[in-house]
C-alpha cells in the first residue's frame, strides 16, 4: 500500500471546528480548521429537495465532521452534530425520548416526546411557556416572574387560573358546572347582556343606576313587595 494511498485513507473522514461561514449570505457553505490546516469552502450537510428544505445556520467554533470522497482534502461535506464536552447531550435524553432544542438568541425552544406523552417549553427573555399533552390530558402554562396563568383540561373538566401582582383568578368548567372566581373587581361593558337561568342568586348589595323592571313578583323575607310604593 503506497503512501498516498495511506494519506488519501486517513482523509476520509475528519474532525475539526468551523473557522469561517456564509451564513450572512444565505449559503450552507463553511471552512473547517483540521489539525492546522483550514479547507476550502465546503457544503453542510442539510435536509433539501425540490419538496423540503431545512434551514439551520452553522455557527463559528462549532465541531464537525468532515467527509473527503476519495480523500481528496480539497473537496467535502461538512457534517455537523457531534456532541462533546462543550456540547452535551440535552437533558433528560433517554432510549425513550425524542428531544429537539432550540436556542437562538433569547429565544429557547424544547419539546420533548416520550411514549405518546409531549412536552413543549417556550422561552423569550423573562416569558416562560410550558405546555404538556399526556393521556389526551392538557397542561398549559404561562408566566413572567411570579405572574402566571395556568389552563389544564382533564377528563374533559377545564380548569383556569390566573395570577397577576398576588391576586388570583380561577375559572373552571368541571362535572358541567362552571365556577368563577376573582379576588378583585369584574367589569362587564355589553349593549346587551341576557342571562338565562331557572334560579339566580346574588349574595351582596344591589345597586342599580337606572329602573329595575321586574315582568312577575318581588318579595324579601317579609313577604310580597310587588304592589309596595315608594313616596314620590
Amino acid at each position: 500500500m503506497t503512501q498516498e494511498l495511506i494519506r488519501r485513507i486517513d482523509n476520509v473522514v475528519q474532525i475539526g471546528k468551523i473557522c469561517e461561514i456564509k451564513s450572512h449570505e444565505g449559503k450552507a457553505l463553511a471552512r473547517v480548521e483540521i489539525n492546522g490546516r483550514v479547507t476550502d469552502f465546503l457544503p453542510v450537510f442539510l435536509w433539501s429537495s425540490d419538496f423540503l428544505k431545512v434551514w439551520l445556520p452553522i455557527r463559528l467554533g462549532q465541531q464537525v465532521s468532515v467527509l473527503h470522497p476519495f480523500g481528496d482534502g480539497n473537496f467535502g461535506i461538512i457534517l455537523p452534530g457531534i456532541y462533546h464536552k462543550n456540547n452535551k447531550e440535552p437533558e433528560g435524553a433517554n432510549e425513550k425520548n425524542i428531544i429537539f432544542e432550540i436556542r437562538y438568541k433569547e429565544y429557547f425552544i424544547r419539546v420533548r416526546i416520550e411514549d405518546s406523552d409531549i412536552f413543549m417549553e417556550l422561552k423569550k427573555g423573562e416569558h416562560t411557556l410550558d405546555f404538556r399533552l399526556e393521556n389526551l390530558d392538557i397542561f398549559f402554562k404561562m408566566f413572567k416572574n411570579d405572574d402566571n396563568l395556568t389552563l389544564k383540561i382533564e377528563n374533559m373538566n377545564v380548569f383556569l387560573d390566573i395570577l397577576k401582582n398576588g391576586q388570583k383568578t380561577a375559572i373552571s368548567y368541571a362535572d358541567s358546572s362552571m365556577a368563577l372566581d376573582v379576588a378583585q373587581d369584574v367589569s362587564i361593558k355589553a349593549k346587551n347582556l341576557s342571562i338565562q337561568a331557572d334560579n339566580i342568586r346574588l349574595d351582596g348589595e344591589v345597586e342599580t343606576s337606572k329602573n329595575l323592571r321586574v315582568a312577575q313578583s318581588v318579595c324579601d323575607e317579609l313577604g310580597d313587595l310587588t304592589h309596595h310604593g315608594h313616596p314620590r
